[in-house]
Protein backbone atom coordinates (compact mmCIF):
# COMPACT_ATOMS: atom_id res chain seq x y z
CA UNK A 1 0.00 0.00 0.00
CA UNK A 2 1.36 3.39 -0.59
CA UNK A 3 2.03 6.38 1.63
CA UNK A 4 -0.76 8.42 0.12
CA UNK A 5 -3.35 5.09 0.97
CA UNK A 6 -2.21 4.88 4.33
CA UNK A 7 -2.42 8.25 5.08
CA UNK A 8 -6.29 8.51 4.40
CA UNK A 9 -6.85 5.41 5.76
CA UNK A 10 -5.68 6.64 8.83
CA UNK A 11 -7.69 9.86 8.39
CA UNK A 12 -11.05 7.57 8.10
CA UNK A 13 -10.09 4.60 10.40
CA UNK A 14 -11.68 5.02 14.34
CA UNK A 15 -10.26 3.60 17.14
CA UNK A 16 -11.41 0.32 18.26
CA UNK A 17 -11.54 1.68 22.31
CA UNK A 18 -12.51 5.82 22.09
CA UNK A 19 -13.80 5.71 18.57
CA UNK A 20 -11.75 8.59 17.29
CA UNK A 21 -10.43 8.95 13.59
CA UNK A 22 -7.08 8.76 13.20
CA UNK A 23 -6.30 5.50 14.11
CA UNK A 24 -3.67 2.30 12.46
CA UNK A 25 -4.37 -1.04 12.55
CA UNK A 26 -1.62 -3.36 13.95
CA UNK A 27 -0.68 -6.41 15.50
CA UNK A 28 -0.97 -5.91 19.18
CA UNK A 29 1.38 -7.43 21.83
CA UNK A 30 -0.77 -11.08 22.05
CA UNK A 31 0.00 -14.46 20.99
CA UNK A 32 -3.70 -15.41 20.96
CA UNK A 33 -4.74 -18.52 19.39
CA UNK A 34 -7.03 -17.07 16.62
CA UNK A 35 -4.63 -14.76 14.54
CA UNK A 36 -7.52 -12.13 14.11
CA UNK A 37 -7.41 -11.53 17.47
CA UNK A 38 -4.10 -10.43 17.66
CA UNK A 39 -5.09 -7.17 15.41
CA UNK A 40 -6.20 -4.04 16.60
CA UNK A 41 -7.17 -0.54 15.66
CA UNK A 42 -6.27 1.90 17.80
CA UNK A 43 -5.31 5.95 18.42
CA UNK A 44 -1.85 6.60 19.02
CA UNK A 45 -3.03 7.74 22.53
CA UNK A 46 -5.23 4.23 23.17
CA UNK A 47 -2.04 2.48 21.36
CA UNK A 48 0.92 3.56 23.99
CA UNK A 49 -1.67 2.41 26.74
CA UNK A 50 -2.26 -1.54 25.41
CA UNK A 51 1.22 -1.86 24.90
CA UNK A 52 1.86 -0.83 28.42
CA UNK A 53 -1.05 -3.10 29.20
CA UNK A 54 0.52 -5.94 27.31
CA UNK A 55 3.81 -4.90 28.77
CA UNK A 56 3.43 -5.42 32.39
CA UNK A 57 1.08 -8.46 31.97
CA UNK A 58 3.93 -10.56 30.24
CA UNK A 59 6.22 -9.75 32.39
CA UNK A 60 3.86 -10.79 35.24
CA UNK A 61 3.62 -13.78 33.19
CA UNK A 62 7.81 -14.27 32.42
CA UNK A 63 7.84 -13.57 36.69
CA UNK A 64 5.69 -16.04 37.67
CA UNK A 65 7.26 -18.62 35.34
CA UNK A 66 11.09 -18.56 36.35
Amino acid sequence: MNRLAKWFRCLISRCDYCGRFGALTYHQRTQYENPAENIVTLCPACKERNDEYWDERWADYYSDIL
